[in-house]
Parts: structure tokens; sequence; C-alpha cells
């Protein structure tokens, strides 16, 4: 049996192997996730358990030898929690985790809710999409105007 500290040492390594930390934009709204993709459907049922919820999907396969994955994708407040346990722990994914931190110390709960946000308010929330693509990766520069 593991201690909390070493359970969260354990999932820390896990997320910096097998996890990615982004921020989503659908219509208004920008929103943190956190993903966990293996081919062990009972890791990811474990990491469920440890986050407390999350919903579990089959990725599709795109070629028949392809092992079957599975992911677990946790809301934004449960992505909140668990980078909080497991922050000491990261090595690879230190920097998206510091920068999901301040994202919700910028605009706390970002879901639209039918309210009108500022042009200032959105400029903001793509800047942090932006910064959470290039740490992850999948930044793509565009020609400035």
């Amino acid at each position: 049996m593991l201690t909390p500290r070493e359970e969260a040492a354990y999932w820390a390594g896990i997320i910096d192997g097998e996890g990615s930390i982004s921020i989503f934009k659908r219509r208004s709204s920008y929103l943190l996730f956190l993903r966990i993709s293996n081919a062990d459907r009972m890791l990811v049922e474990s990491f469920r358990d440890f986050a407390g919820c999350g919903s579990i999907s089959r990725q599709r396969k795109r070629k028949d030898f392809w092992s079957q994955i599975y992911r677990c994708v946790l809301s934004p407040k449960a992505t909140l929690n668990v980078l909080l346990k497991c922050f000491p722990f990261l090595r690879v994914k230190q920097k998206q985790a510091i920068l999901a931190f301040s994202f919700n110390n910028a605009v706390g709960d970002c879901r639209g809710k039918g309210k009108k946000i500022s042009s200032r308010e959105l400029e903001l929330r793509e800047e942090f999409q932006r910064m959470m693509k290039k740490l992850n990766g999948r930044y793509r520069a565009t020609h400035l105007k």
C-alpha cells in the first residue's frame, strides 16, 4: 500500500510520460484539461480513481495492428486538484502545470456560461492557450501583421 505522497509521485511519473495538460477552446470557453492515454485500461481506470472522477473513452485505432488506447480526461477542477497533488514530483510537465495554475488564477472559472466576455479577456485566454501549445510542442507561429 502506497502512502499519499508515494501515490502522488507515482501518478506524477505517469502524467510526465503518458499525460497531456492542455487548454481547450469550445466556442467562447477555454477549459483546462488533463488527459492520460495508455493501452492498459486498468492503469487508466486507476488514474480516474486517484483523481476521484474522469471520463474514460477508447481512442479509435488508426491501424489494425496498433494496440487499443484508452484515455481518461479530467474536468478543469479535477485537473487542478491532481496537479496540486503531483506538482512536487513532476519533471517533464512542470512548466505546463505552472501555466495551468496561472491560467486558473487569471481567468478562474473560464466557461462562458452565456456571458459576453470582453475582447481583452478573450485575448488573455487565447494567449494562455498559445503558451500551453508551445510548451506542448504543438505551436505553429503565424506571421505577424
